[in-house]
């Protein structure tokens, strides 16, 4: 499988679909664990507004990424069957941290 590669300042969007009995079904409550390069960890709560329903059973969250390195996130539901982990790299910039940096 591929790994995704994003340059930084990109906005990426993150997202998973839960099931029970194979049909998308929603959780009770939606998590996203997100692991930066440094090894700093992020958490996002649907119950909190920082992660969306696109549809029934399907969540994203759009992140900006603004380091680069290896990046690992985990979504996790209540009440469903599974979670989704994955992984994505961003680049190296030879322009971050100039004039547009904030």
């Amino acid at each position: 499988m591929a790994i995704n590669k994003y340059q930084i300042k990109q906005i990426v969007r993150l997202s998973a679909s839960f099931t029970v009995g194979g049909l998308l079904t929603d959780p009770t409550e939606v998590i996203l664990f997100v692991q930066k390069p440094d090894s700093s960890e992020l958490t996002y709560h649907y119950s909190s507004g920082t992660v969306s329903k696109l549809s029934t059973g399907t969540y994203y969250h759009d992140l900006m990424v603004d380091d680069s390195g290896n990046w690992y996130y985990r979504f996790e539901g209540d009440g469903v069957e599974a979670a989704d982990e994955k992984q994505f790299i961003v680049m190296r910039s030879e322009f971050y941290g100039g004039h547009f940096a904030s």
